[in-house]
C-alpha cells in the first residue's frame, strides 16, 4: 500500500509529522498544521514523500543516529520503513552486525550511536 510521509522543513530543521493513508488526509493535516504556532510563519515548509509498505495500521521507521557528546556533529540515516515492528528491529540488528567493526573502532571513540525505531499510527500526527 502507498503511504504518505509528511515533514516540515525550515532552515535545516526537519520535523516528522506522520504518515497518512492517502493524499487527502495528508493535505488535511497540512491545513491543520498551518494554524499551529510553530508552522504559522513558515507555511510552505511542508513536504510529502510517497512510500510503499504492506497493508498496515502503523509503520515503523528504523534509523541510525550518530552524534558527538555536544551534538556538534550529527548524522541520521534511515534504515527502512516497515509494516511490522519485528522487521524494523531485525533491520536495525542487521545494521549493527554489518558495521560492528567500524562501530567499535578508535574512529568512533567519543561518538554516540543510537538505533531508533519510531512508531507512527497511520493518519495521526
Amino acid at each position: 500500500m502507498k503511504v504518505y510521509e509528511l515533514q516540515h522543513v525550515h532552515f535545516g530543521e526537519i520535523k516528522m509529522l506522520g504518515f497518512f493513508s492517502n493524499m487527502k488526509k495528508c493535505a488535511d493535516a497540512i491545513e491543520k498544521s498551518r494554524e499551529r504556532e510553530e508552522f504559522r510563519d513558515f507555511p510552505t515548509g511542508f513536504v510529502t514523500f510517497e512510500r510503499t509498505v504492506p497493508d498496515c495500521r502503523a509503520v515503523y521507521l528504523a534509523a541510525v543516529y550518530i552524534h558527538d557528546e555536544d551534538c556538534e556533529f550529527e548524522y541520521t540515516h534511515e534504515i527502512g520503513l516497515f509494516s511490522k515492528e519485528f522487521d524494523a528491529t531485525n533491520a536495525a540488528q542487521s545494521f549493527i552486525e554489518r558495521n560492528r567493526g567500524r562501530l567499535e573502532s578508535d574512529e568512533t571513540e567519543g561518538l554516540c550511536i543510537e538505533l531508533l525505531i519510531d512508531t507512527y499510527k497511520l493518519d495521526e500526527m
